[in-house]
């Protein structure tokens, strides 16, 4: 029971770090497009 849980966490956080990277990548992206623009 308890490692079905531990699965289901460290799938979680796998998940929330792709997130987190998705989002910092999609900021960088905006950010050069930004100053490409200027």
């Amino acid at each position: 029971m308890s490692f079905i849980v531990f699965i289901k966490e460290l799938v979680k956080n796998t998940n929330d770090q792709k997130t987190h990277i998705n989002n910092y990548l999609s900021r960088q992206y905006n950010l050069k497009s930004h100053l490409n623009i200027k």
